[in-house]
């Protein structure tokens, strides 16, 4: 593999776990936010 052929695949490694986070933050987030919307409402 050439350098340039390297540093694509680490570019579209670095964007795919970038949208991983993302989601996994998102979903903690919300997950977080209703857990305390549910102990507020009962």
């Amino acid at each position: 593999m050439s350098i340039d052929e390297e540093k694509r695949y680490l570019g579209l490694i670095h964007k795919l776990g970038g949208i991983v986070a993302m989601m996994l933050i998102n979903d903690f987030y919300h997950n977080r936010q209703r857990k305390f919307l549910y102990f507020n409402c009962h």
